[in-house]
């Protein structure tokens, strides 16, 4: 339950409510996540499989299965982000197909795949549209004579993005609106771009490194293949992702490498020297090798590194929503240097949330002023009496305090139950949650 005013697509929040009200709260994230994960590597082999029907698109493929990228993205709950990545390269290939061709069956194709994208992530969405415009060059510079005859086809597949128009521009809105306040929303975590790089294929960076080698070299050298589909897929989703990571100082974008640099080797496809094309097929199965080798102990460190709700969060965030009124209002810290801890309220709970963020986290005016509210609240760590009087003025009914949060003192929450009986209505482990009220006849309940 978002404010009022922000908006998001609605592909992942959709696919999170229905598996919720299917499965439950715990085996909807843990199934969700686990196919999300899946979904880099299925939407690479699908159109490997049409471009590069040798092995080497299953080799690479499963590259993106077991690489670190997409644990990653899935143990901050980059579900969007993961299913963007699938879609991108399959709307690539029938946006290049539509190009090519004018029957009008084709660009309906594209025009759903990137509709499909654009309802699914929008930081996705600009990797796909870079594609795309890097496609165009491609063939108005292939095939100049058809240069209206492609524009007209890229437009038709373009229609149907109208759809996704209204979220797009609350989104742009509220993004160069915060882009523009004294603390911008880019990130700067890791100005060095090869260490952002690194950041992302840490699992085996040899591997990674020597097929973005490969992909680049691919690129430039097989440029005379430029009429194969798989040297223009691979070629179009490789430059934008290139350039995005070496231009923004942001480590995010750099989880579009994996996913362009196996489409960018897979040109070696197209090479009609035997050396050339056995060279890439070892490279892969190679790195396959290694890849699966550390994955073990990958997969565990993710675990450890990223898990957000843990048992107590998860059994936290569920009294929130069977035993808390619709309508109520919670304060929530922050979450490490993550994402906000309160989106997962919003979207589990179903709750109204006052979530502690650094702006970076935060593009839509009502999410700062929400967080400056929170600011307040915590600004002395655990609340005192003070300050949950200033909760309550600011119409919050609970406050919800990870125990795991830096700025937690289990003495401060002793000192409020002796100063307000009652104060604490629900409490475990590793969560307590606070009335704002002097409810001094409520019970505390402990779990």
């Amino acid at each position: 339950m978002r404010p009022a005013g922000v908006v998001a697509v609605p592909v992942a929040p959709l696919l999170t409510l229905v598996a919720v009200s299917l499965f439950g709260v715990k085996v909807a994230f843990v199934g969700l996540g686990a196919v999300v994960s899946c979904a880099p590597a299925t939407g690479a082999y699908v159109v490997l499989r049409r471009i590069a029907p040798s092995p080497v698109g299953l080799l690479l493929a499963a590259l993106l299965l077991f690489g670190a990228a997409a644990g990653e993205a899935a143990s901050w709950g980059g579900y969007p982000q993961l299913i963007g990545l699938g879609l991108v390269p399959v709307a690539v290939y029938l946006v290049d197909r539509a190009l090519v061709s004018p029957r009008l069956s084709r660009a309906v194709a594209a025009g759903a795949l990137l509709l499909a994208l654009a309802l699914s992530s929008d930081f996705v969405f600009a990797l796909g549209a870079g594609a795309v415009a890097t496609l165009l060059v491609v063939h108005v510079a292939e095939r100049p004579r058809e240069f209206g005859a492609v524009v007209r086809r890229a437009v038709l597949a373009a229609v149907p993005l109208l759809v996704a128009a209204p979220w797009y521009v609350q989104l742009a809105r509220a993004r160069l609106g915060a882009v523009a306040q004294p603390a911008a929303v880019t990130r700067p975590d890791q100005p060095n771009v090869w260490l952002r790089t690194e950041a992302v294929w840490f699992d085996a960076p040899t591997v990674w490194r020597a097929l973005t080698l490969a992909a680049v070299i691919g690129v430039l050298l097989l440029w005379s293949h430029r009429r194969d589909p798989v040297w223009r897929v691979g070629a179009a989703l490789l430059l934008p992702s290139l350039v995005a990571v070496a231009v923004w100082p942001e480590t995010r974008l750099a989880y579009f490498l994996p996913t362009a640099v196996v489409l960018g080797a897979a040109v070696w496809a197209t090479a009609e020297d035997s050396g050339r094309s056995i060279a890439v097929p070892l490279l892969a199965s190679a790195a396959l090798i290694a890849q699966l080798a550390v994955f073990p102990s990958t997969s565990s460190l993710q675990q450890r590194r990223y898990q957000a709700l843990t048992p107590e969060l998860l059994r936290g965030i569920d009294w929130l929503r069977s035993q808390t009124p619709p309508n109520s209002t919670v304060v929530v810290t922050p979450l490490r240097t993550a994402p906000p801890l309160a989106w997962w309220i919003e979207g589990v709970a179903r709750r109204r949330t006052l979530a502690a963020s650094s702006d970076a986290w935060v593009y839509f005016p009502v999410e700062r002023r929400n967080a400056a509210k929170a600011a307040r609240v915590l600004s002395a760590g655990v609340p005192t009496p003070a300050t949950l009087a200033a909760a309550r003025r600011f119409r919050a009914d609970f406050v919800f305090v990870d125990k795991g949060w830096s700025d937690y003192q289990s003495g401060r929450i002793a000192s409020l139950k002796r100063e307000l009986p009652g104060v604490v209505a629900f409490e475990n482990r590793g969560v307590v949650i606070l009335r704002t009220g002097t409810a001094v006849s409520m019970r505390t309940r402990s779990a």
